[in-house]
């Protein structure tokens, strides 16, 4: 794959134990700098009705450039799971199910609050690839600031275990956080803070890590390059 530029003008992250910006520095390994972002608080209606996990997803993505002028592209594996798994038992139970938990159960919702509170009207994508959700969320919002350089995107990746007894499914690396959220503001080539190429190539080894930890501790630093195994596919990235 001819390898996709684009300019990323900052970025947020939480994982448990790892909330403020210090503490990325420090897991990266590099000195504290001034935040890739400026936390705001976002509207109540989005930290009162969402996971935990989407609170934190949302409190970033609020505080990104140019919020209401951007597209935006979530991507998460599994999405409000737990709120899906809560209906099903609903369901079950022979209780009446929440209209409200039903309609924050789909894997597009964080995405419908989210331009609802910023009065965006730009068109959004929700992607959901498995393990590699992270780089094909990171590449559909390359792909999309490619075609329409003067509309930005905002990528945000969350995602988290499942809960028993679904966890059985899934063996994750033991350096994989409880639980992770990434929030990029992507734009043009020759915008922004970092300046980084994306490519691909058929995976020719076992998929190991998190390729969204792996793109955070390639990003930081701001020099050279790295990649991230995926099931199907090896990602690299280049800083130019």
């Amino acid at each position: 794959m001819r390898a996709v530029a684009m300019g990323i003008g900052a970025c947020a992250a939480w994982a448990p134990g790892r909330e403020s910006w210090q503490g990325w520095c420090a897991w990266a390994g590099i000195e504290m700098r001034e935040p890739a972002q400026t936390p705001t608080p976002p509207p109540v209606t989005l930290r009162r009705r969402v996971s935990p996990l989407g609170q934190q997803s949302l409190k970033a993505a609020w505080g990104m450039p140019s919020l209401i002028d951007s597209c935006f592209v979530f991507a998460s594996r599994h999405g409000e799971f737990d709120r899906t798994t809560a209906l099903l038992r609903s369901v079950i139970a022979g209780e009446e199910a929440s209209p409200a938990d039903f309609s924050l159960s789909v894997h597009n919702a964080l995405s419908g609050l989210l331009s609802i509170a910023a009065r965006n009207r730009h068109g959004h994508t929700t992607i959901a690839a498995g393990r590699e959700s992270f780089c094909y969320g990171l590449l559909e919002a390359a792909a999309k600031v490619t075609d329409t350089p003067d509309v930005p995107a905002i990528l945000v990746f969350f995602d988290a275990p499942l809960s028993a007894p679904f966890d059985e499914l899934f063996v994750e690396p033991a350096d994989e956080p409880e639980a992770l959220a990434v929030v990029l503001s992507i734009g043009p080539p020759g915008s922004g803070r970092w300046q980084v190429e994306l490519s691909m190539s058929p995976a020719s080894e076992s998929m190991r890590g998190s390729p969204a930890l792996d793109f955070l501790a390639f990003l930081l630093p701001g020099t050279g390059s790295a990649r991230s195994v995926g099931e199907r596919h090896t990602w690299h990235w280049r800083h130019a």
